[in-house]
């Protein structure tokens, strides 16, 4: 039994030292996991320290869990249940549609308690290249069907083009309205101009106004 609670939390870089020894001891091999030491989640003791993990590698919509090992296995089955509680939590808020698992036991957690089942050659030709070799005996757990994601893709596009609709409605009634202010300012502008033409043409077509003043009368040289 595992005495006091286990907390479940996402792995850091500061428990790859823990991470190591417990692969080593589970005798797993640990090559190129050290950068992907956040793929995987940990379950720590009363003291904090870590009695079990698992990983989970994510691909697109696909995820494969990988990588399980605890400090003593007979509390696998005490421990094991509260990581995938965890990870199916992962998976759900990724929204995956598959999760992928070797697994040779027909009678494991894996396929009794968590859902998971042996694939079919359907199935198995939806394996991402990179999990692993198509031969291994993969179970999966089908979170999602693909036409659900499908639908759920179809109703996306449909909101995003009324969205694009309705913004694009918005620019035209926006440029209509600058349209007919442009026309507004261009037709006062021309009016004003016409009105200003039309003055100035006037002043220039008034005859001269004749002067009231009379020309000093011219002196007879003959009267000095």
């Amino acid at each position: 039994m595992v005495k006091g609670s286990i907390v479940i939390r996402r792995a850091t870089v500061e428990d790859l030292p823990a991470l190591k020894t417990l692969w080593a001891a589970s005798g797993l091999s640990a090559a190129g996991l050290e950068k992907r030491v956040t793929d995987f989640q940990v379950a720590l003791g009363d003291a904090g320290d870590v009695v079990g993990c698992v990983g989970m590698r994510l691909n697109a919509k696909q995820a494969m869990v990988h990588h399980e090992a605890f400090t003593v296995p007979a509390q696998a089955g005490e421990i094991r249940p509260k990581l995938w509680d965890r990870l199916l939590k992962v998976a759900q808020n990724h929204g995956l549609l598959r999760v992928w698992i070797v697994e040779s036991k027909p009678q494991s957690f894996w396929n009794t308690k968590a859902g998971f089942k042996p694939v079919c050659a359907e199935t198995a030709a939806k394996l991402p290249a990179d999990f692993g070799a198509a031969s291994d005996p993969w179970q999966v757990l089908t979170l999602r069907e693909e036409s659900e994601t499908l639908v759920s893709m179809e109703k996306e596009l449909e909101a995003f083009q009324k969205l694009q609709r309705l913004e694009t409605e918005a620019l035209m009634q926006r440029a209509r309205v600058y349209r007919v202010i442009a026309a507004v300012i261009a037709t006062a502008f021309l009016l004003a101009t016409v009105a200003f033409a039309a003055k100035m043409l006037g002043k220039q077509r008034e005859p001269a106004q004749p002067s009231n003043q009379r020309p000093p009368a011219a002196t007879n040289a003959l009267e000095r």
